[in-house]
């Protein structure tokens, strides 16, 4: 990976909490298993597991950290062009309504073309299939 444009310099420990924190294997999105591998957590001592939760609470607080984060993500390919693509194929997709709903609803609150009081709205979908007795 490249060179980190953290402005705040992150410790040795913080940076392999980061690289955990969005690596692609057990320990994605995991805040305390990243915390015990990055800090040499021995879960097995009695309070160690409470440790680690609080230092992982800890770390996702600091903006620093957070912005190293989120430059490793998008060094990944997680960034708005790849969501955005993403969000695009649930959207169009026809297999399940309920996907693309959700999908429609995201993409308006990311656009901000809905207002809070019609976010809560339910949106009902009605499928209508031929019947028996309805004559065209």
């Amino acid at each position: 990976m490249g060179k980190p444009i953290t402005k705040n310099k992150l410790t040795a420990q913080q940076e392999e909490f980061c690289k955990c924190f969005v690596s692609k294997d057990e320990f994605f999105g995991n805040g305390v298993q990243s915390y015990i591998k990055a800090y040499g957590i021995d879960v097995n001592k009695k309070g160690q597991y409470d440790v680690a939760k609080v230092g992982a609470h800890e770390n996702l607080t600091k903006p620093n950290i957070l912005e190293r984060i989120d430059e490793l993500l998008e060094m990944g390919g997680l960034n708005d062009q790849h969501v955005d693509k993403q969000l695009n194929i649930l959207i169009t997709q026809k297999a399940e309504m309920s996907v693309s709903v959700a999908a429609i609803r995201e993409y308006n609150k990311l656009k901000k073309r809905t207002e809070k009081d019609a976010a809560d709205t339910v949106v009902k979908i009605v499928v209508m299939s031929p019947d028996k007795d309805h004559k065209d």
